[in-house]
């Protein structure tokens, strides 16, 4: 029952990172009228390296398929930008295989925030 809440409560913190990340984004578009090739550096340099630190938490608390929360995240993030940004992309499944590419390293970093667990506990995590 535990896990499940933390899985869960895990879930709806990836969703809120993804989100605040693209609102910060739209923050940058609309108040400081930024083009897109303006904000992308933040999104760059800001919020993916935030999603790989938010991944290699998430990993940690919750070893068991630590991929789960880096894909949720870059595509919910990916989604929210339509609604948020009115922006709809050029390609959108070539966009969505490169959100999957994005996703490669912070699946890393959920990884090893899990590595890292079974390390200091000595032994295997078992779901």
């Amino acid at each position: 029952m535990r896990k499940r809440r933390i899985g869960l409560a895990l879930t709806i913190l990836s969703i809120v990172v993804a989100i605040v990340g693209m609102y910060m984004l739209s923050w940058l578009q609309r108040e400081k009228l930024y083009s897109q090739a303006e904000w992308l550096p933040y999104y760059e340099w800001g919020v993916l390296p935030a999603f790989g630190l938010c991944s290699f938490i998430f990993g940690y608390l919750e070893p068991v398929a630590p991929w789960r929360w880096p894909l949720l995240m870059v595509y919910v993030n990916y989604f929210s930008g339509f609604w948020l940004m009115k922006y709809w992309g050029q390609i959108p499944p070539f966009e969505l295989i490169l959100m999957g590419v994005f996703a490669v390293p912070m699946i890393v970093a959920g990884y090893a925030g899990a590595f890292l667990k079974r390390r200091l506990r000595g032994g295997k995590i078992v779901a």
